[in-house]
């Protein structure tokens, strides 16, 4: 197996220092040590910071967004409009794939998408939206034709709060049982955190 470029292996150390400390915590002089290069390493192959952030984003997001793109079209050609289930599982399906496929480095993807999505990152925002700006029309479009009694501003709000929830939960393995000893009943966390975010769009409104 062929070893990973310089390019890559920043990327690499950067994704994990990333997720774990913090992209403000973490410096270039930090990334260019702990993947063992000089000191100018990170700089010459990204030029800054904010650029190295981006094309760690952008290295996994076009795989996630073709599956997410599949999995609307597909629900597109159906007879019936989608529910907010289905809409829900075309966001975080994809996600679980990418970490099924490498669940250290998938994990560590999705915590840094997740501290830039809580910080409102305009790096972030400008990956999605040149990667996903249709997809994510398609996404609202869906979202309202399936829940016709909530309002579109507070859809978009509920959406808001979805895409935190599901990007928080999905890193992170669920608790153990409260009772030691205690037999666990088995127990799917992907179809409990589908269920609750589906709950919380679709909830009646007061």
């Amino acid at each position: 197996m062929p070893r990973p470029s310089n390019r890559d292996r920043l990327l690499d150390v950067a994704e994990s220092l990333f997720a774990h400390h913090g992209i403000d915590a973490v410096s270039l002089r930090a990334v260019n040590a702990a993947a063992g290069l000089n000191p100018g390493a990170a700089h010459y192959h990204f030029g800054s910071k904010e650029s190295l952030v981006e094309s760690l984003l952008v290295r996994r997001m076009h795989e996630v967004m073709a599956r997410r793109i599949e999995m609307l079209d597909k629900l597109e050609t159906e007879a019936t409009p989608p529910s907010t289930r289905a809409v829900v599982e075309t966001i975080v399906v994809p996600l679980v794939e990418l970490i099924e496929a490498d669940p250290e480095q998938g994990r560590d993807y999705v915590r840094v998408v997740a501290r830039l999505y809580a910080d409102r990152s305009p790096t972030l925002w400008r990956v999605v939206l040149g990667a996903f700006l249709q997809g994510v029309d398609r996404l609202d479009s869906m979202l309202a034709a399936a829940n016709p009694d909530v309002p579109r501003d507070v859809l978009l709000v509920r959406r808001t709060l979805a895409m935190q929830t599901i990007l928080q939960g999905l890193p992170f393995e669920p608790p153990p049982a409260l009772e030691p000893g205690a037999r666990a009943r088995p127990m799917d966390p992907v179809g409990v955190l589908v269920d609750f975010v589906t709950a919380g769009i679709s909830a009646p409104v007061s």
